[in-house]
């Protein structure tokens, strides 16, 4: 992440989407793994000019709390960190952006590594099914 080159307008809407915190990105780079790699994610996201910084845990996030409160307690520099749950984004003349996100995702086989957030197609049916009605982005 401290390799992106990213527009400095504090008016983007920034979402990111999981795998923050460890595992290899396609340049070869490795991320600082566990709660180190929380930490320095967590930094980075201070240092972004956006007013708005949402933030959904991803399968690599194996030392991220599963308690979303203390999740976002990790993620303090997120303006929202999203778990089965929506934020409402103020726009011109009272209108408004909701995002909903969770970061469940499909179990896998018994050959696979231990991944964050694995659920049963039955949970998956069961959290995806509570979210509202009216949101924009998911």
């Amino acid at each position: 992440h401290r390799k992106l080159q990213l527009p400095n307008d504090p008016d983007i809407i920034f979402l990111h989407c999981g795998d923050f915190s460890g595992g290899r990105s396609k340049g070869g780079d490795q991320a600082p793994p566990g709660l180190k790699g929380l930490q320095d994610f967590n930094d980075w996201l201070g240092t972004l000019p956006y007013k708005h910084r949402i933030i959904i845990g991803g399968n690599h996030e194996l030392a991220l709390p599963d308690e979303p409160k203390a999740a976002s307690k990790v993620l303090s520099n997120a303006t929202e960190y999203l778990h089965a749950s929506q934020a409402t984004i103020p726009g011109p003349n009272g209108t408004f952006l909701s995002v909903w996100g969770a970061p469940h995702r499909p179990k896998r086989g018994c050959c696979y590594k231990k991944n964050k957030f694995e659920v049963s197609v039955e949970e998956r049916v069961s959290v995806y099914g509570a979210m509202p009605e009216g949101v924009h982005v998911v």
